[in-house]
């Protein structure tokens, strides 16, 4: 087989993008790494790999002048842990696609990283395998939980309403104490709000809600929810994540919203309570080097 490979250029992002969510959106290639929303994956990997740039740490595969595979990683400089974008594969000898790839990311991945951690639905059969043949350990499995939106039962409650300035600060340190090493922290979400991204509380401030729309790919995240270890137990929990997929489902191309949670995460009581439901199951394996 005779495939160029190449590090990505300022001028792929806009196809290596479309080639990522065009994978991603199916389960057999789906990489929980990465979304499929084109833009949001473009937005990722433009802007928010600041380690190391995906210029350095993406590979794109050619046959004649026709992108077959994109393969890259972000990085955790400081756990010293790479998490594979991929592999995104669209050939009919996909295993032997992989094996030419795979020594060239190992040759770009930095000295300090550690170990490698790869990300397969349990449908990506071709990735679960490749993981297998290279003796990747399975760290741990995620479910996917959806709920539709026919499934929601819409929810009014007085008790939840946009956070305002008010309580921002309290936002920001109630985030912090609970998730205190999470992806982004309370005062990045704040710089994050918009129109497609908003932040629920309770009117007593006791818990919150932030949730996400990628609205031009129809899909939508609850990222965090968080309670007062004070008033748990008190069902403010669904109260909440009702209010946040009113929130979702209130626009007309939001029809479903999906989710991965480790199994022995006791937060999938809640989700089920509420109408969520597992579709799927994804791999979490790791490669110490």
């Amino acid at each position: 087989m005779k495939i160029k490979i190449q590090k990505l250029t300022e001028n792929d992002f806009t196809i290596v993008s479309r080639f990522i969510a065009n994978l991603n959106g199916a389960k057999e290639t789906h990489i929980t790494e990465a979304g499929i929303d084109p833009k949001d994956i473009e937005q990722t990997i433009k802007f928010e790999l600041p380690d190391i740039p995906a210029a350095e740490s993406f590979l794109l595969a050619f046959e004649e002048s026709q992108l077959i595979a994109v393969w890259g990683f972000e990085v955790d400089m400081e756990r010293g842990v790479a998490y594979l974008w991929g592999p995104f594969i669209e050939h009919s000898n996909w295993h032997e696609v992989a094996a030419i790839l795979w020594p060239k990311l190992l040759e770009i991945i930095p000295s300090k990283i550690s170990s490698i951690r790869l990300n397969p639905s349990a449908k990506n059969t071709n990735a679960v395998k490749f993981a297998e043949q290279l003796n990747f350990e399975t760290k741990s499995e995620a479910l996917l939980l959806e709920i539709n939106k026919e499934n929601h039962q819409p929810f009014e409650s007085e008790r939840i309403v946009e956070l305002n300035k008010t309580y921002e600060a309290n936002f920001v340190s109630l985030h912090d104490t609970i998730f205190p090493d999470t992806y982004y922290d309370g005062q990045e979400i704040l710089e994050r709000l918009n129109e497609y991204r908003k932040v629920f509380i309770t009117n007593d401030f006791s818990g919150y809600v932030y949730a996400d729309i990628q609205i031009n790919a129809g899909t939508a995240e609850i990222e965090f929810i968080g309670v007062k270890e004070s008033e748990r137990g008190k069902g403010l929990g669904q109260l909440l994540l009702k209010k946040a997929l009113d929130w979702i489902f209130m626009h007309q191309k939001m029809n479903k919203v999906s989710l991965y949670m480790q199994e022995d995460n006791p937060a999938i009581k809640l989700y089920k309570k509420v109408g969520f439901r597992v579709e799927d199951k994804a791999y979490s394996f790791n490669l110490n080097l």
